[in-house]
Formats: structure tokens, sequence, C-alpha cells
């Protein structure tokens, strides 16, 4: 790439610059992998392979310094250092939320007061300095600035290390929606089902491994449900000046007077889920993005979806060294890593997808083409 170009930036930016090239848009882009999908449709740099940097904000900065872009859209990765993006502010145009806007959206005090006076509906939130020593009922610590459910593990009470914030447990269905606003006003687009710590994909109690959209719930409970995302995202939008596309991570729960959407944490940049939704719904995430980060917020004409579509992410079960992989891309996998190279045990081989005219006939689709890669790569994992 040349100095002076756009850059998409993140730990993994395939799905973005997929979207960027169906708008017609040949955006190199910059993350840690370099998988083979990605270099076969632009200029790709990878963090490990072409600048021998370890995948951290510092790196992602580095490297992004180096190649010197006239204009930078971020994913997940350098969302969790406002500072850097700061700094790369002054050199560079930002598609996306502005560092004071990052930083909001990852501090709990300022979100638990403003959930408090709108009634939004969060979990019990602790930080540092504020101990329960025997705390009631089931609790999770995690970091403020994380994602992806990296890092989080029960709680049992004591003192919250900086950084670290504890919630309580809120039994539900993990879901997540996408956001899309200018600042002042926003617009659902979706809201998808969570896999979380699911075994048949490589992943542990709280991780995150894909999403099947849309969220299966009867019609009454749907509406309602839409209803309360979209004040809260309404809300948060207003409060945070929060711009382009985002997400809001959820737990939903159903009771005897209806349903409820509990807000888990704010990702304030393009998700991973918004790409079931691309495909399903006719979208372009890009294009959408890059309006509304500029303060033009274009509410597009969503149908009604037909059937289920789903991802999952598959992990690792053991160390590997990948065999031909030439053939993947032709089995409707993406994030494809290069043959001989190397993936260490719980390190994310490729994702795959599927779509069904049930949300179970999907998921089970997806457990199925998980298996099979395993079955090719002499994979196993042991429950």
């Amino acid at each position: 790439m040349g100095a002076g170009d756009p850059l998409i930036v993140g730990v993994s930016t395939r799905a973005l610059v997929e979207s960027a090239v169906n708008a017609g848009w040949e955006i190199p882009s910059l993350d840690y992998f370099g998988d083979r999908d990605q270099k076969e449709l632009v200029a790709n740099y990878s963090l490990a392979k072409d600048f021998g940097l370890p995948l951290s904000g510092k790196g992602l900065f580095e490297a992004v310094k180096r190649l010197k872009p006239g204009s930078l859209y971020y994913v997940a990765g350098l969302d969790n250092h406002p500072q850097l993006v700061a700094r790369l502010a002054r050199e560079m145009t930002i598609f996306g939320n502005s560092p004071e806007t990052l930083v909001k959206s990852k501090d709990w005090r300022f979100l638990r007061s403003i959930c408090e006076k709108s009634k939004i509906t969060c979990p019990k939130t602790l930080l540092p300095g504020e101990i329960l020593n025997y705390p009631s009922g089931e609790w999770l610590t995690k970091p403020a600035y994380g994602g992806g459910g990296r890092a989080v593990r029960p709680w049992q009470g004591g003192p919250l290390q900086k950084g670290e914030v504890a919630q309580a447990l809120v039994k539900g269905r993990p879901a997540s929606c996408a956001v899309l606003a200018d600042g002042s006003d926003s617009v659902v687009l979706g809201i998808t089902e969570q896999l979380i710590g699911r075994q048949v994909f490589g992943v542990g109690m709280f991780r995150w491994c894909g999403n099947i959209h849309p969220l299966a719930l009867p019609s009454d409970l749907n509406e309602s449900l839409w209803e309360q995302v979209e004040e809260m995202a309404q809300i948060l939008t207003r409060n945070l000046g929060l711009k382009g596309a985002f997400g809001l991570d959820l737990v939903i729960t159903s009771h005897r007077q209806g349903i409820r959407a509990f807000l888990i944490e704010i990702n304030p940049r393009p998700t991973a889920s918004m790409e079931l939704l691309e495909a399903q719904l006719g979208l372009n995430i890009f294009s959408l993005h890059q309006k509304a980060s500029d303060g033009r917020l274009c509410p597009p004409e969503v149908t009604k979806p037909r059937g289920f579509v789903g991802k999952a992410v598959v992990f690792a079960g053991k160390d590997l060294v990948m065999p031909s992989t030439r053939a993947w891309k032709a089995k409707g996998r993406k994030d494809i890593p290069f043959g001989r190279e190397k993936v260490k045990a719980q390190a994310p081989i490729c994702t795959v997808f599927a779509d069904a005219p049930t949300r179970d006939e999907c998921f089970g689709e997806l457990c199925n083409q998980a298996g099979r890669l395993r079955q090719e790569i002499a994979d196993e994992i042991r429950y």
C-alpha cells in the first residue's frame, strides 16, 4: 500500500474487508493472522508474519505507524486502546468512535449511572475498591477492556485488580445486537444469538465462538425485545456519542411478565456477528459504517429474514500443522490459514458457516462442519 491510503485494522479484519470489497472498495488491511482468503482479496499485512510483532494494541499501533495510512477503519483490537487511537487520530482520519467515546463505553462507573437513570437493565457491577467479601449468588470478573469472553472467570469476592470489574451472573440467552448510529440517533440492524462456551467448537466456559441470526423467539416476545433494545441503543448513543456500526452484548431472560434484555457490555466498533446480517438481509456494513461515522445515518430497508444463518470459529484441540487448504474456500470456510502453517492448541483454525430453515438445524450443521474439519486435519478435542 502507499502512504496516505486507507487501512482496515484489528485482530481479524477479513469480514469488514469483504464488506468493503462488496461495496467496490479495495482497502488494504492489517491484522494478526494474515489468512489465505483475505490476501486473495486485498493487500493484507500480518502483525506476526510481516512485522514480527505480537498481538497487542502496541503491536497494531506500531504496524499502523509503519504503513502510514491516511485514514483508518478499526475493528476489534484497537477499541481497547483509546489512548493509541487518540495518537493515531492526530495523523489520520479515523472512521468509527472517538477516543473519548471508547473510554466511556468501557467505563462501568459511567455506564452504571446511565443505566440507573434511564432504567436500562444491567447486572450488578462492582469496580475496584467496591468489595463484597461474600457476594450472594454467582459472580464473574472480567477485564473492563476486553472482548470475546477472554479472561472471564468466576469470582467469589475479595479485592478486584486494576482494570477489572465484577458482574453478577445473569442466566439467560447470550445475544448480540447490531446497531448503526450517528452520535445522536440509532437504528438497530438485527439481533443474533451468541454461541458461548461451546465445547464442540473447542472453547471453554465463557469464550465467544460464533453467532446465529436471527435470535429465535416467539413473535410476541421478539417484538417486546426489539422495543427494549431500540430504546437501549438510542439512550446509549446519545449519552456516549456512539457513531458507526457497533454492538451491544446482551443476556436475554424470560419470565412471567415477558422478556428482558440485560446490557453486558458495549463493543464500540463493527462486530463479528454483522457479516451474518449482511449475508441474509442484503446490507453492506462497510458503507453503512463509513457514512454513519461521518454523521450520515442511512437507515437501510431491513426485510424479515427467512430461515437462519450461522457462523462458528473452530478452535484447535491440540497443536497442529495445516495440510493443504486450497480447497477450503470451495467448502464455504473463511479465515483460512495457509498450508503448513502452525496452529497452536486453543487458537482459531478457521470459520465455518451454515444456513437452514430452523435454528436447531443451523446449529447442527455448524457442528457437523466443525466435525468434518477436525476429521480432515486429524484434530481432536477432549471433553
